[in-house]
């Protein structure tokens, strides 16, 4: 194994000169592998993009139901032809993952959930090595996976840490896994708890900065709504040892999505979105929360769209100095030859909100569903990559990318 030295987050930009691209969908891989033990279809439920071998050109790591890959464009185009290589042949792939850097290292690994563990991928083109071949792989905590998981130096003491929600397919609990050096972490198990009550947190999870303050609060849902969780070490505290206090922000159940992120001048927000039913759908559907100046008080609601429904992940971010969040809708949605739609007559929707004039804007990047998709800048843009998760035997299975640029939102602006 390679020894896992300090982390750092990933930054996964690459500024290049514009070109003509559509918005596509450009097509990975029409029929992606995956089918766990016992399943007779094919299951994807990791997507990361990246640039994994190249400083310039994006790769995607896909982790499925058994095994996970690499895919890489032999052209150096969208347009493909896309090579798969295996990064490991084995093992479930449930259900995040996220790209990082190591410090002095060239190119991004890999943490994800696998196999009811969280593991960490280093990538041998830092070592000379190829990166078509099997990835060393090295294990941060054996004892659970997790639904979702973001990466932050929680602690300050100069290294990366995991922080997981629960997963309530895997039965597991929240968690952070402390870096204390080279392969070696301190677990802590759900954390995330209200003084004088039970509530465990779900299956949705970031972090968000506070008045200004470091991005190392988090933020989850429990079954009495949304709360945003301050870190001890902000008052002087252990946030290995000591309680995380939290604050409601407003409704939500234990299966919704969220992201945070600056939309306007208030500070950092949160979107939440109807997610896994858990224990049913989400009624408000898609909603984003403002801050307000005393950020220990109920947040102020912003509606967005009422009908959102089976949202798994959701991408924020600043384009052309516009705010924006991506959110998808999963193929179940739209129904499946296995399972009937929960919104008949709506398409499964890949949607882009921008900001602007004080609301959202909705771009249609999609309308067939896709799952866990990931987000990077890329050529002027932004490069989308996803796929449905193909539980419910998805009559649109591809993995697939799409590219937003001005060209494509003026377009649609227009129609």
């Amino acid at each position: 194994m390679m020894r896992l030295f300090m982390l750092t987050l990933m930054a996964a930009f690459a500024p290049v000169l514009a070109s003509a691209q559509t918005l596509g969908p450009y097509i990975i891989d029409p029929h992606p592998p995956g089918n766990p033990p016992g399943s007779k279809v094919n299951v994807t439920y990791e997507k990361t993009i990246g640039f994994f071998t190249s400083k310039t050109i994006p790769s995607v790591a896909l982790g499925t139901g058994r095994g996970l890959y690499l895919y890489t464009s032999s052209s150096g185009e969208l347009s493909g032809p896309w090579v798969k290589s295996t990064i490991d042949p084995v093992g479930e792939f449930y259900e995040s993952s996220a790209a990082l850097l190591k410090a002095g290292d060239a190119y991004p690994g890999l943490v994800v959930s696998r196999s009811r563990q969280i593991v960490w991928y280093s990538n041998p083109m830092n070592r000379g090595g190829d990166p078509s071949q099997p990835w060393p792989r090295e294990i941060i905590n054996p004892d659970a996976g997790c639904h979702d998981l973001r990466l932050a130096d929680v602690d300050q003491d100069g290294r990366l840490d995991v922080v997981c929600s629960a997963a309530a397919a895997l039965d597991t609990l929240s968690f952070i896994a402390f870096q204390d050096g080279s392969n070696r972490w301190q677990i802590v198990d759900d954390p995330f708890r209200l003084e004088g009550l039970a509530a465990k947190i779900g299956e949705g999870i970031d972090l968000i900065s506070i008045s200004g303050g470091p991005r190392i609060n988090v933020v989850a849902a429990n079954g009495s709504g949304v709360y945003w969780y301050k870190n001890p070490k902000l008052t002087g505290g252990n946030p290995r040892t000591d309680p995380w206090p939290g604050s409601r922000v407003g409704d939500g159940n234990l299966g919704v999505a969220l992201a945070t992120g600056v939309f306007n001048r208030s500070g950092e927000g949160i979107v939440v979105a109807s997610g896994e039913e858990l224990p049913a759908p989400w009624a408000p559907g898609l909603v984003w929360y403002e801050p307000p100046p005393d950020p220990a008080q109920t947040w102020i609601s912003h509606p967005v769209d009422s009908t959102y429904r089976a949202v798994h992940l959701i991408n924020t971010g600043n384009f052309k100095g516009r705010p924006y969040f991506i959110v998808a809708e999963q193929e179940q949605v739209c129904g499946t030859p296995l399972i009937a739609a929960t919104h008949p007559g709506i398409p499964c929707r890949v949607t882009m909100f921008q900001f602007k004039d004080g609301s959202f804007i909705p771009f249609s990047i999609y309308e067939h569903g896709t799952h866990n998709q990931s987000v990077i800048h890329y050529k002027d843009g932004l490069l989308v990559a996803g796929a449905n998760h193909g539980f419910y035997g998805t009559p649109y299975p591809a993995l697939q990318a799409w590219f937003i640029d001005e060209v494509s939102l003026a377009a649609s602006s227009s129609r």
